[in-house]
């Protein structure tokens, strides 16, 4: 499984990655704040007895009053800068 404070700490880490990886007069680093948005989601559904974590697009994007696209974009980031695989 998985433990909160890991999970916390995943968390945590990509808010400061984001905020160190902004560039001057951005207002979004590499992830992005949807993207944050997801990861806290993500932190308070996931079993920690299992480990598993399987939302759909559709019930993230319901969850967080976000567009599909928005999501998918933000998944992508999270993936891509090695937060979610």
């Amino acid at each position: 499984g998985t433990s909160r404070q890991e999970v916390r700490r995943i968390v945590l880490a990509a808010r400061r990655y984001d905020l160190h990886g902004r560039q001057d007069g951005r207002r979004n680093g590499p992830l992005g704040h949807v993207a944050l948005e997801i990861l806290e989601l993500l932190a308070n559904l996931v079993s920690y007895k299992t480990g598993r974590l399987d939302p759909s697009l559709d019930y993230l994007a319901a969850k967080l009053n976000r567009s599909k696209d928005a999501v998918w974009r933000a998944l992508r980031a999270l993936r891509l800068h090695g937060f979610l695989d």
